[in-house]
């Protein structure tokens, strides 16, 4: 805690107003300097899932993400489609007609929740997907779904996956490819 993970996200993401940053910043040979570029192509997954909208199904939370955020000229087949992907990506198939709902009433699971923030972000495709603590909250089994569903988004290359963690269990721990651990806002360990 306290060690500078979600602002170095906020950083990355393009999200930081205040205080100084610099650098450059490359992904895959392009370089992202504006904070418009950014936004465009990164896509940011809170740690709170409080802003769910909790009246919407799950399909209908990931298609109002698609209607919102995907270009003008995407017909409303290829928007039905890359929801679809999407649930089918996540595994939530059986509750993609449920209602949200809020947490510690009816709806979906902690996880399931988790799942559809992370949907709401990966129908517009971003390059890179940035993740606040998604196990955050989680019971050690949706956890581990959600890690896994992480780990196969970069094993198809779909997306870049950039995450902060606090503390994870060994087996989520070595799910991961690279590893850059903070201290107090610096760096002491960067590798695989």
């Amino acid at each position: 805690s306290g060690a500078g993970k979600t602002t170095l996200l906020d950083v990355i993401a393009g999200r930081k107003y205040h205080g100084k940053t610099g650098g450059t910043l490359v992904v895959n040979g392009v370089n992202y300097a504006s904070m418009a570029s950014r936004r465009r192509a990164f896509g940011y997954v809170l740690q709170d899932d409080s802003t769910l909208p909790s009246f919407l199904t799950v399909k209908e939370a990931i298609r109002f993400s698609a209607d919102l955020r995907l270009p003008a000229h995407t017909s409303r087949l290829e928007k039905e489609a890359k929801v679809m992907k999407v649930i089918s990506q996540l595994g939530l198939q059986k509750v993609c007609d449920s209602l949200i709902g809020t947490v510690g009433s009816t709806g979906i699971s902690g996880g399931e929740r988790r799942r559809v923030s992370i949907g709401m972000e990966l129908v517009v495709e971003p390059k890179v997907l940035l993740l606040d603590e998604p196990t955050s909250g989680l019971d050690a089994s949706a956890a581990l779904q959600v890690v896994n569903v992480l780990t196969e988004l970069v094993k198809r290359r779909e997306c870049l996956v950039i995450s902060t963690i606090h503390q994870p269990r060994p087996d989520i721990y070595s799910s991961f490819g690279r590893v850059l651990m903070l201290c107090n806002g610096f760096v002491v360990y960067e590798g695989p």
